[in-house]
């Protein structure tokens, strides 16, 4: 096998359409012209190398640019996503609440209890020493707190969409509000999402059509409790630890006007060929590996994380980081709270988490393609109005968007075919037949010539046979 081998080696390096190769390979030729030209294909080859190095670390830093440029007034505008959060009113409780705890603990009405309750519900209001500061020295007693099954006793004790969202409408024209605000549990608490992509989709009978038809469109919503209302992308989800664009309606007869502005974003097709490291963010469909959440958004991905934090600490989470119930990821119970305010990872601080600090903590966590540039322009609240219930806020853009940014791909698989298969040619004469003809040679050639070999012995055997057959005949006949 060696011996066909090396034959079908100086065969290739005799023939192949590789610059240089045959001159290398031609021991016709004085040894310096050999040695010149093995000097100038390793010349040849490293600088193919370096200039192939240079596009590829070229193509990580610079695979994409971002574009302003200039709406139309044919493009459509579309209202970004609202959630409406509940939150703690201003007396720090709620009837629900109050119900439970006199029907669970009907001799004195516990007020650490309730608290502890209303930490669970609420948990954008929870901090570290919650649960010790307030059920600790309750263990035992016929007072202590609730140790399990908190997911649960949450949705018991919500409010229903119909409490939290009484009228809303969208230019002037009303629409049915528990028919487009769709509930989701997210880390802020209970919410109730307008077409957000974590509990929806464009083509669901739920999806609100929220096309911007005038120059000022405002969103008005009224609720009857306190809440939290937050304006975001349509993958995002609220999260009380990112910043974002929310506002409280906590006291009754409180009115609240939110202007913003909107800048979209758009994604070239090519952009999507770009792998994500390259480009820098992911698509809503590019979702992470055991994640929670239907749609990818960068919120979803911190949240994500710092459910996995919490499991590698505790061997749990706390149950409002994930939209519904995991088996391999258990809600934490009583005990497993007091692990996390023991290990401080009940609310860890944002900026540890992101991919830049030196720590075993960080999230590969990148922004999202489609997220739209959200700001608060301005928030203005009146004076409350006296003998007014309920509460009311009215989000308007500020003004119609004229422009948006654009997000495209400057380098593509193309461009890499096109770019590396230039400099192959240019430097080494080489093409993709060179790399048909490598792989002919020691392949189909090689086998070839083996099997030649192998007739060519099986007809020389056959000859020295007849040979030796005849020239046992002949002196047979002599004697």
């Amino acid at each position: 096998m060696f011996w066909p081998l090396l034959a079908c080696l100086r065969d290739y390096c005799a023939n192949c359409s590789l610059a240089g190769i045959s001159y290398i390979a031609n021991n016709k030729l004085h040894i310096s012209e050999r040695v010149f030209w093995l000097f100038c294909f390793i010349l040849s080859a490293f600088g193919s190398y370096k200039l192939i190095s240079t596009f590829e670390r070229d193509f990580e830093q610079s695979a994409v640019s971002i574009v302003f440029e200039s709406l139309t007034p044919y493009d459509k505008i579309y209202f970004p996503s609202v959630a409406v959060c509940e939150t703690l009113e201003k007396d720090g409780t709620t009837p629900a609440v109050e119900q439970y705890i006199e029907s669970t603990y009907p001799e004195e009405y516990d007020y650490d209890v309730e608290i502890y309750v209303l930490k669970l519900l609420f948990p954008h209001e929870y901090n570290t020493g919650n649960a010790r500061a307030h059920c600790f020295d309750k263990e035992g007693t016929d007072a202590e707190c609730p140790h399990t099954h908190y997911r649960e006793l949450t949705e018991k004790l919500h409010e229903n969409c119909s409490t939290v969202l009484v009228e809303c409408s969208l230019g002037h024209k009303a629409f049915n509000c528990c028919h487009y605000f769709v509930p989701l549990l997210t880390p802020y608490g209970y919410c109730y999402l307008l077409n957000s992509r974590q509990n929806n989709h464009p083509d669901s009978k739920h999806w609100f059509p929220s096309e911007v038809e005038d120059n000022h469109a405002t969103v008005r919503l009224v609720t009857d409790v306190a809440v939290e209302v937050f304006v975001l992308n349509e993958e995002d989800i609220p999260y009380a630890n990112l910043a974002g664009i929310t506002t409280k309606v906590a006291t009754p007869g409180k009115h609240t006007d939110l202007q913003i502005s909107v800048q979209e974003m758009v994604n070239d097709v090519d952009v999507r060929e770009v792998s994500p490291e390259y480009r820098g963010c992911r698509f809503f469909d590019e979702i992470m590996p055991k994640s929670s959440f239907r749609v990818y958004s960068f919120s979803a991905c911190i949240v994500d994380c710092i459910a996995a934090l919490q499991m590698r600490y505790c061997n749990c989470s706390i149950y409002n980081l994930m939209p519904s119930a995991r088996a391999d990821m258990p809600d934490c119970d009583y005990n497993g709270l007091l692990c996390l305010e023991k290990e401080t990872k009940v609310s860890p601080d944002i900026k540890l988490l992101l991919p830049w600090p030196e720590n075993n903590e960080t999230c590969d966590c990148l922004p999202s393609c489609t997220e739209h540039d959200l700001r608060a322009v301005s928030e203005y609240s009146p004076s409350g109005r006296k003998g007014v219930e309920r509460r009311s806020v009215a989000i308007s853009l500020v003004d119609r968007p004229t422009e948006r940014y654009r997000r495209q791909a400057l380098r593509t698989r193309l461009d890499v075919v096109v770019t590396i298969g230039g400099i192959l040619g240019l430097f080494l004469g080489a093409s993709i037949l060179s790399l048909i003809e490598l792989v002919y040679y020691f392949t189909l050639r090689l086998y070839n010539n083996i099997q030649m070999i192998r007739k060519n012995e099986r007809v020389q055997n056959r000859v020295v046979q007849k040979s030796r057959i005849k020239g046992a005949s002949l002196n047979k006949g002599r004697k």
